[in-house]
């Protein structure tokens, strides 16, 4: 390997180390808040309990806004990021926001994140 090859290489290294790595990236809009995120666009609704954020163990989060209100099925959480999508028909400007419940047992809950946003 040459050594203006080599240069280059280690021009490229040293940018890719110095960048931030991305993962996924949410949509524009956003609202995040402790361990819950939401995006509300075009009738659409993104939900997310974002990555190694709270305790593993039993949650469900709760969305409401623009005339509706529903929970997301109960469901596992063991430190990966979990995401659920739905369509959510509101008008334009309505808010619309997600609250985290952790199942704690014995019936009792709480909450790990209250995030809103503007669909």
């Amino acid at each position: 390997m040459g050594r203006f090859t080599r240069r280059i290489l280690m021009f490229l290294l040293a940018v890719m180390l110095a960048s931030p790595v991305i993962i996924a990236a949410p949509p524009a809009k956003a609202g995040i808040n402790h361990c819950a995120g939401i995006w509300a666009n075009n009738n659409r609704v993104v939900v997310q309990h974002l990555s190694r954020c709270g305790p593993n163990g039993v949650y469900h989060i709760h969305v409401w806004g623009g005339g509706h209100s529903n929970n997301t099925r109960n469901y596992l959480y063991t430190g990966r990021l979990r995401e659920f999508t739905a369509r959510w028909p509101a008008a334009e400007g309505s808010k619309i926001c997600a609250e985290l419940w952790y199942h704690e047992g014995s019936g009792r809950y709480s909450s790990w994140g209250l995030p809103c946003d503007n669909m």
